[in-house]
Order: C-alpha cells, then structure tokens, then sequence
C-alpha cells in the first residue's frame, strides 16, 4: 500500500536510504521493472495493428473509418454524459473538505504558487489545442487551390465547404479561445 507521503520526493520507491537526488546506497543499479503480463500483451496489439496498418492501408482505413463513425453515432451521448460527470466529480472534489489534502509531507510549503498553477494549466490548454487546430488548419487549407487568374476568381462565391479556411496568415481561430 503507498502513502502520499511515501511517494513524495522518493524517486526510488519505498527504499528508505534512497533519497530524491542519489541513487540507493546499496550500489545495485535498480532498473525500471517491467510487468511482462502487460507490456507484451500490449506490444503485440500494437505491432499487429501498424502491421496491418501499413501491409493493407486502404483496407485499414475502411474498417477504421467504419467503426470510429459506428462508435460515434452509438455512443455519443455516453461521451457527453461521462465528461459531465468528471466535470461534475472534480468540483465536488475540488470544493469538499477533499479539496484541502495536501499532497506531501505536512510541514512542505508547495513548490509553486496557486498562479503558477493557473499558467501551467492555461499554457498545456493552449499548446494543446494549437497544436491540433494549427496542424489541421494547415493541411485543411493546403489541399484547396487558390484562384489563380481573374477568370477564375469571378466564379466566387463558391460553396462554403471550398472556400479557403483563411487568407494570408493562417491562425488557429476562435476554436482554440
């Protein structure tokens, strides 16, 4: 069973000689260990999946596509619900008298400031979310071609679904704020 109070600072499990910046005094080199009931299991899933990924691509992305649009149309309404109760259960937690356990030793001060925390969040938030709707933006707008010459630039408007996302400088847009 571990405590909080074990895990903190330890880097090397519950050895009570080993402290966060040497290694154990014993001078055994302790590797990371390896439960081999779930690596390999999991490896074989993995290769066996990119094997058949990349020996028959157009039939992967059938069978893909198949059963992403068969688990969306399902199961949409157990996704909202499941993110509502998560949203739900870290207020709870957040706003009970779990909200005041203190993660560590009693007697630490915490390393960061409840500001710092703030940044943190807001900057993994924001890496996130460019970094998926600026790599889509790029590839959405690289795929349309843009008018080339007056006689085709008077066929405008075209549909919505052709026009290019943006112009000049592409941003990740309102999605991300």
């Amino acid at each position: 069973m571990y405590t909080v109070e074990g895990m903190s600072g330890n880097r090397y499990g519950s050895d009570p000689n080993a402290t966060a910046g040497r290694a154990p005094q014993s001078g055994v080199r302790r590797e990371p260990q390896v439960l081999r009931w779930v690596f390999w299991p999991a490896a074989v899933i993995v290769v066996a999946f990119a094997l058949f990924a990349l020996l028959a691509p157009h039939v992967a992305e059938a069978l893909f596509k198949t059963v992403q649009t068969t688990i969306v149309n399902a199961f949409n309404w157990y996704y909202v619900l499941i993110a509502a109760f998560f949203v739900a259960f870290c207020l709870f937690l957040g706003f009970s008298r779990f909200g005041d356990i203190k993660l560590g030793r009693d007697d630490e001060e915490p390393e960061f400031s409840l500001m710092s925390w703030f940044s943190l969040l807001f900057a993994a938030g924001m890496g996130s979310a460019w970094s998926s709707t600026g790599s889509a933006s790029r590839s959405r707008t690289s795929r349309i071609p843009a008018p080339a010459s007056p006689a085709r630039r008077s066929s405008w408007p075209r549909p919505h679904s052709a026009r290019p996302t943006c112009t000049g400088v592409c941003t990740p847009g309102r999605s991300t704020w």
